[in-house]
Parts: structure tokens; C-alpha cells; sequence
């Protein structure tokens, strides 16, 4: 199997000017507990989880956070992977820097998405 026939497509995506409440209600509506923050051109410039969201010092008030836009929350230290890598390569990557989600380009433009939970499905299936 590989990293195309694996990833998760299509995404749930937003931009870095996004108010924090849609992506919240974008992670409720889907069950996601991340998503990818791209520019126009669909280039990754960060990520938003559910950590990241919950976890901010100071924390805000409901209020606050609601208010907020993505590139006040956002991650853009993320990892992305080629859609031509090894599926090996990226599954090892992401436990070594134990990462949840490894975002997919294709010539920089985010195309698809690898999340542990994909790498777990793939070993029940084979057993």
C-alpha cells in the first residue's frame, strides 16, 4: 500500500484569517482533532489542533478563544510529506517525532492528509 492509496481526502481546511468558532464547529461537525490552515494557492502555512486550541497560556476565556482568528492559535511548525514518499518513510517519521498527522503536498500544495489513526486501520486490516 501506499501513502496515496492511505491518506485521508478530501480535507477539511481552512484559511489563517478563519475564526476560531468555525474551526471548532468544523471539529465537531467531522470529528476531526486537527486541520490543515492553507494560503490561496492551497500552500500549508500551519495546522490547528485540538491541543493547540485547549493548551495556550494564558488560557482564554470561552469568550476569547471564540473570537480569536486561526493564525492567533495556529501551529506553524508542522511536518508535511511528499505524496511520493514511502508510506515506511512518513509512518516512521511521525512515531519518531511522535506526531498525530503528516499533511501530504504535491509540489507544495496540500493534497491529503496522514493521521496515526490511518496507520492504525492499515495494521488491523492486515492482521
Amino acid at each position: 500500500m501506499n501513502l496515496k492509496q492511505l491518506m485521508t481526502e478530501p480535507l477539511v481546511f481552512v484559511n489563517s484569517e478563519t475564526p476560531v468558532s468555525h474551526v471548532i464547529h468544523l471539529m465537531n461537525k467531522h470529528r476531526l482533532t486537527s486541520i490543515p490552515v492553507v494560503d490561496q494557492r492551497r500552500c500549508v502555512m500551519g495546522i490547528v489542533t485540538q491541543r493547540e486550541l485547549f493548551n495556550q497560556k494564558p488560557i482564554p476565556s470561552d469568550d476569547k478563544l471564540l473570537t480569536m482568528r486561526v493564525d492567533e492559535v495556529m501551529s506553524s511548525d508542522v511536518s508535511v510529506a511528499d505524496e511520493s514518499d514511502e508510506l515506511s518513510e512518513v509512518a516512521w517519521r511521525m512515531v519518531h517525532h511522535g506526531l498525530d498527522v503528516m499533511l501530504i503536498v504535491n509540489h507544495g500544495v496540500l493534497v491529503g492528509l496522514l493521521s496515526r489513526n490511518d496507520l492504525i486501520r492499515m495494521v488491523a486490516r492486515a492482521v
